[in-house]
C-alpha cells in the first residue's frame, strides 16, 4: 500500500507512526510545507506541549455531536495507552491536562520521528492539487493507494508570505464552512487601552452577546496590549466570539465593595492624588488609565474595575490565532473520516470544522481523529494482505 500524507504536524505524524509501528511494508511519503516537521508541537503549552486532557468533553468543541460520534469509536484510554505503549512518561495537572514528564514539547515531536525509519519524508514542499483521475489518487504528479489530508489551518500563519493552506484542496470541490481565527486576543474599540500595555490582572471574564445574554464566565489572567486584550481566558472566550458580542471584566477579584471604599475612603478624604489614596491598592499602570478616563472617586473607581466593559472591534488576524474556526464542512465526512466523495481520502484534524478551548484539547482531537483513520488504514490493509 502506497500512502501519502498531506502535512507534517500532530494529525500526520501520529498516523504516520501509528501505521510504521504496527504495518512495516506500508510505504508511506509526508509532503510539508515548513522546512521542519511538528511545528505546531513543538509551540504547544509555551514549549512543554499540553498533548491531550483527559478531562476532555463533546462540550468543549464547537461540533459537540461530531466528537460524541468519535468518542464512541476512540476512548481517551485508547489514545493514553498507546502512547504509554510507546514508552512515553507523562503527567496531569489539576484541569486534565498532560504533559511530557521531560516538559519538552520536542519529547512529543521525538516520539513520532523515531518511529519514521524508512519514511519518504520532503519538507519545504507546498503541495499544489490533490486530485482524483480516471479513479487514481494523486498528489501533485505522484500517485497513491490512500491519501490523508492533515495539513492544518491558517492559525499561527502569516498569510501574506505563503499560500494558503487550503488552496491545494479545490479540484476535490469539498464544502468548507466559513474560516475565522480561534483561540485569539481582541481588538478593542477604546484608544486609551494602550495605557494599559503590559499590565496583567487576575480577572472574571464575562461575555455578553448583543442582547445582553450572558454567553460565557471564566477566571483567569488578562494580558493588556497596544490595541487589546490577550490572555488564556480571553482565547477561550473568543472560541464563542460572534460580532457584536461583548466583555465585562472584574478585576477586583473576590473583594467586597465595602473592604474595597473602606480602605479607600479614608485615604481619598485626606488626598484626593488618585495615585496617593489608590497608590496601596492598585498598580500605577491602572491607576494612570484612571485618571485619563477622570474616574477618580472610590466609588466610580470600584464600579468599573468591577464591571470593565471591553467592546469588541474584532478579533486578532490568523497569525495571532492558536487554532482556526472552520474548515472542511463535516458532512463530507464518513464516520472513520474518509471522504465520503472519494473513501480513499482521509481528512484529520485543524482541517476540519472541529475546534476546541485552550487546555491540550485541539491536540487530542488531531490525535484522536488520526487514530480512529489509522485504525481503519489498518484494516483495509489486513484484508488486502491476508
Amino acid at each position: 500500500m502506497k500512502l501519502g500524507i498531506v502535512g507534517g504536524g500532530a494529525s500526520g505524524l501520529f498516523l504516520a507512526s501509528y501505521l510504521k509501528r504496527k504495518y512495516k511494508n506500508i510505504d508511506i511519503t509526508i509532503f510539508d510545507r515548513n522546512k521542519s516537521l511538528g511545528r505546531k508541537i513543538l509551540a504547544s503549552g509555551n514549549g512543554k506541549c499540553n498533548f491531550s486532557n483527559y478531562k476532555a468533553m463533546p462540550s468543549d468543541y464547537n461540533n459537540e455531536d461530531f466528537i460524541k460520534n468519535l468518542y464512541s469509536m476512540v476512548k481517551k484510554e485508547d489514545l493514553i495507552n498507546y502512547f504509554s505503549s510507546l514508552g512515553l512518561m507523562f503527567y496531569f495537572d489539576d484541569e486534565g491536562r498532560m504533559y511530557p514528564l521531560s516538559n519538552s514539547s520536542q519529547t512529543i515531536l521525538n516520539m513520532f520521528l523515531l518511529e519514521l525509519k524508512d519514511t519518504k519524508i520532503y519538507c519545504d514542499y507546498t503541495v499544489k492539487e490533490v486530485f482524483v483521475k480516471n479513479n487514481k489518487y494523486f498528489i501533485d504528479n505522484q500517485e497513491f493507494d490512500y491519501i490523508v489530508l492533515a495539513s492544518g489551518s491558517n492559525a499561527s500563519i502569516d498569510q501574506s508570505k505563503v499560500a494558503s493552506t487550503y488552496s491545494y484542496l479545490s479540484k476535490l470541490n469539498l464544502k468548507m464552512t466559513t474560516l475565522r481565527p480561534s483561540l485569539v486576543g481582541y481588538i478593542v474599540n477604546d484608544k486609551d487601552i494602550k495605557l494599559l500595555k503590559g499590565y496583567r490582572s487576575k480577572a472574571y471574564v464575562t461575555m455578553f452577546d448583543n442582547k445582553n445574554n450572558k454567553k460565557f464566565l471564566e477566571f483567569g489572567e488578562v494580558i493588556f496590549k497596544e490595541d487589546g486584550l490577550s490572555g488564556i481566558v480571553i482565547m477561550n472566550s473568543s472560541h464563542y466570539y460572534e460580532s457584536g458580542d461583548y466583555l465585562c471584566l472584574n478585576l477586583l477579584r473576590d473583594i467586597s465593595k465595602e473592604e474595597f471604599l473602606y480602605k479607600t475612603k479614608k485615604r481619598y478624604e485626606e488626598n484626593k492624588d488618585p495615585y496617593y489614596y489608590l497608590g496601596l491598592v492598585l498598580h500605577n499602570t491602572l491607576i494612570s488609565y484612571l485618571v485619563k478616563k477622570n474616574i477618580i472617586t472610590p466609588e466610580d473607581v470600584y464600579n468599573l474595575l468591577t464591571n470593565f466593559r471591553i467592546n469588541i472591534k474584532s478579533t486578532y488576524d490568523f497569525k495571532e490565532a492558536q487554532v482556526c474556526r472552520g474548515g472542511i464542512d463535516l458532512s463530507e465526512l464518513n464516520n472513520d473520516f474518509s471522504l465520503k466523495k472519494y473513501n480513499r481520502i482521509f481528512a484529520l484534524g485543524e482541517l476540519l470544522d472541529i475546534d476546541g478551548v485552550c487546555g491540550g484539547y485541539n491536540l487530542m482531537f488531531a490525535f484522536m481523529s488520526s487514530l480512529c483513520a489509522s485504525k481503519k488504514i489498518g484494516e483495509i490493509y489486513e484484508n488486502k494482505n491476508n
